[in-house]
């Protein structure tokens, strides 16, 4: 595993940056709570080497999966700051290739936080986010929504902080997926799927996983409060074909030509304007 600073020094850089944009947030979350949900995210990822198998994944296929996701995120970003809102190890910045992006990253773990080698890198909750009003041209949320404790009060601040006519773009496991593949020839990637989930559990009961979130959303009910909040919906789809636990190269070119993400699609895709 790569070798890094003492955490003390790592933390004390990226509370720095959460201290100069800060400032008093009518939903800052009670910091008893705050500090132990954020000690179980960094008992989980600890777990993982970032620069070599992220999420317990190879390189290869991390780049395959989340590499398609983030390039059509940055398709629709516009330039200027953009919040990267739950960004982990900063993956989504390798794909942001122009200066005009200015990239925050925020993020619950330290752990996370540590391999991401960006400047502005905030240690904070998408929940409670550390920047005054209207202070990002984009806001990115990739995979994160299914993860925080009140989906409702992310996508409020979300919206807070977005400049008006800015963007908001948000990617997050959908409940209808399996649905997708009914009466379809790939009908057994969910059973095997579920099958996989069960095998892991039943492996893992010595040394289970921390508590963390992981509820996907309804497509429906998701563009019901993007309205709410004001938002026009610029674009509705879906991402993410992978096919589980068929993480080879072979498997990935079948997914690429076979798995339609716009129709299995594992993933609710919006991009949204502020009026």
């Amino acid at each position: 595993m790569a070798q890094y600073s003492s955490q003390k020094v790592w933390h004390r850089n990226v509370l720095r940056a959460t201290q100069l944009l800060s400032f008093k947030n009518e939903h800052r979350r009670n910091t008893i709570f705050t500090k132990k949900a954020e000690k179980i995210y960094d008992q989980l990822y600890h777990r993982f080497d970032f620069d070599t198998s992220p999420f317990g994944y190879d390189i290869p296929y991390i780049t395959w999966r989340k590499g398609k996701i983030n390039r059509t995120i940055v398709s629709h970003a516009k330039k200027g700051k953009l919040l990267d809102n739950g960004g982990g190890y900063g993956f989504l910045n390798h794909f942001l290739d122009d200066p005009s992006y200015d990239y925050y990253n925020l993020d619950c773990s330290l752990e996370m936080l540590k391999y991401d080698k960006s400047n502005r890198r905030v240690l904070g909750w998408g929940e409670a986010l550390p920047f005054k009003n209207e202070s990002f041209e984009t806001v990115v949320s990739g995979d994160v929504l299914e993860h925080v404790q009140d989906k409702l009060i992310y996508l409020q601040e979300a919206h807070r902080v977005l400049k008006r006519g800015g963007i908001f773009i948000l990617n997050t496991p959908r409940t209808g997926w399996r649905r997708s593949y009914v009466r379809s020839a790939w009908f057994w990637i969910p059973l095997l799927s579920d099958f996989y989930s069960h095998v892991k559990k039943k492996a893992q009961k010595e040394t289970p996983s921390p508590p963390v979130p992981d509820v996907p959303s309804d497509e429906v009910w998701l563009r019901k409060q993007l309205e709410a909040l004001g938002y026009e919906i610029v674009v509705q789809s879906r991402t993410d074909n992978h096919l589980f636990v068929f993480t080879h190269a072979f498997w990935r070119r079948v997914a690429d030509a076979f798995i339609d993400p716009g129709k299995y699609g594992h993933c609710a895709f919006f991009v949204c304007r502020k009026g």
